[in-house]
């Protein structure tokens, strides 16, 4: 997605989510695909799967996540001054002699093999890195010091409180938990477009 979303050695914001857009729907078209032509026993645990759950999760598997966050927690531990100065924009933080292009590489590498150590194991459970560090910076301000443990804290906090939603909710039946993530996050975006400069 990074090297699709260059144009002339440089990645713009809004070319990245766009190619973000077009390389989702063309992986969603590969998985519904995949779904369509898989045996009918197996759809139900597939869905579950991309719904996302940790009912499968087991301590053995956890390790991949736990390596993956510490790994991000030291690189962005170590760079919480530059993403502090990230906060008055990229001239200013260039200024204060932050490579801009290059600490952008280093998150998106941290936050994909994050993130793809934590589907491995729940699927896709998306809005918690959203909701969480959002809520952060309103209750501790932007200083990415405190705002990186609290979102830490605080999306463990979250997903436990939604796994144990997920389990009691509908029981004995489990709801996925991609689906309550979904219905407290989509609407929390929405009142964060409309009351903050998002």
């Amino acid at each position: 997605m990074y090297v699709l979303a260059q144009k002339q050695g440089v990645v713009l914001p809004a070319r990245l989510i766009l190619v973000g857009v077009a390389l989702g729907a063309l992986l969603s078209a590969l998985t519904n695909f995949l779904l369509m032509t898989t045996d009918a026993q197996n759809i139900y645990s597939v869905m579950h799967f991309l719904l996302g759950s940790v009912s499968a999760a087991t301590w053995s598997s956890l390790l991949p996540p736990l390596v993956a966050l510490l790994v991000a927690l030291a690189v962005v531990g170590l760079r919480t001054r530059a993403l502090n100065a990230l906060l008055v924009g990229d001239e200013a933080a260039t200024a204060l002699g932050v490579d801009v292009p290059a600490l952008r590489r280093i998150l998106l590498g941290v936050t994909a093999l994050l993130t793809a150590a934590t589907v491995s194991v729940a699927g896709g459970i998306g809005f918690v890195g959203l909701i969480v560090p959002h809520v952060a910076r309103m209750l501790v301000g932007a200083d990415h010091r405190r705002v990186i443990p609290l979102s830490v804290l605080g999306g463990a906090a979250f997903l436990t409180t939604c796994d144990l939603l997920a389990r009691v909710v509908a029981a004995p039946a489990e709801i996925p938990l991609g689906i309550l993530t979904a219905v407290a996050g989509a609407p929390f975006f929405l009142w964060l477009m409309r009351t903050k400069d998002v």
